[in-house]
């Protein structure tokens, strides 16, 4: 039987992070339609995905972003046989708005659907909106309609490669979703996460080493763009909600705008 939506995710170590709150809402609008590519956890990440109705896959390698993204696509169009696939991150989480027209898309034409990415620094309730951050810049395909007698091909990037497959990410989508992003919502995650990247892309082939050394530089912040009633709740499960803290520099440049 052929479902509307099935949601695909890669995830390493996220028990403890957002990882329940994002399968909390997935489940609002996918059901158990969640397939997730473990990377070799070293907590309890795994176990939770299937306690949570998440079906699970294993990836005992290094990381390599296409070869899981492509795993996860392709378990997820064989277990679910959905018309769309929505392809998340552990710390992403949609506005309720756009859950409202998920329907809509069901019934279009659409082949790929876009969306806006709000990216929360410092905390999970103010967004950024300066340079390579501002959602003005910050969209890209999230959704594809699943065509089960395509042959899609991957590229071959190990990071940064984009969510979808080379078809889908050569369309120009409809940018119909709007995503917060959490990964930078703990002043711990801005700090590792500026490591990761340039130890993995010192060169900064990938995006640039402007944009890598902007994750740690003094942000413009706004209040989330929209309502996002329940979100407390939903972070609750999070041991890191409600620790979350502002530099007084940040604060100070933030907080007299």
């Amino acid at each position: 039987m052929q479902t509307n939506l099935a949601v695909a995710m890669m995830v390493r170590n996220e028990s403890g992070r957002y990882l329940e709150a994002v399968l909390t809402q997935a489940k609002e609008y996918a059901g158990n339609n969640i397939l997730i590519v473990d990377n070799d956890s070293e907590d309890d990440t795994p176990e939770l995905a299937i306690k949570m109705g998440a079906r699970v896959i294993r990836y005992p390698y290094p990381f390599h972003e296409q070869q899981i993204r492509y795993l996860a696509w392709e378990a997820a169009s064989e277990f679910f046989r959905p018309r769309f696939i929505m392809v998340l991150d552990a710390d992403e989480l949609l506005f309720p708005r756009s859950i409202e027209v998920l329907e809509d898309i069901y019934n279009s034409q659409l082949e790929v659907i876009g969306g806006t990415w709000y990216h929360a620094f410092y905390a999970p309730h103010t967004v950024r909106v300066d340079g390579y951050w501002n959602s003005s810049y910050s969209h890209q395909p999230l959704m594809m309609r699943v065509n089960p007698q395509a042959e899609y091909t991957w590229n071959s990037s190990p990071l940064h490669g984009g969510r979808l497959n080379e078809q889908g990410m050569s369309m120009v989508p409809l940018n119909m979703l709007n995503i917060l992003h959490l990964g930078y919502a703990h002043k711990d995650d801005i700090v590792k996460k500026h490591a990761y990247y340039l130890k993995h892309d010192p060169r900064g082939e990938r995006v640039g080493l402007a944009h890598y050394n902007s994750i740690v530089a003094t942000p413009s912040l706004m209040p989330l763009p929209y309502p996002f009633p329940g979100l407390e709740q939903l972070l609750a499960t999070s041991s890191l909600w409600p620790n979350y803290s502002m530099p007084k520099q940040v604060a100070s440049e933030h907080f007299k705008q």
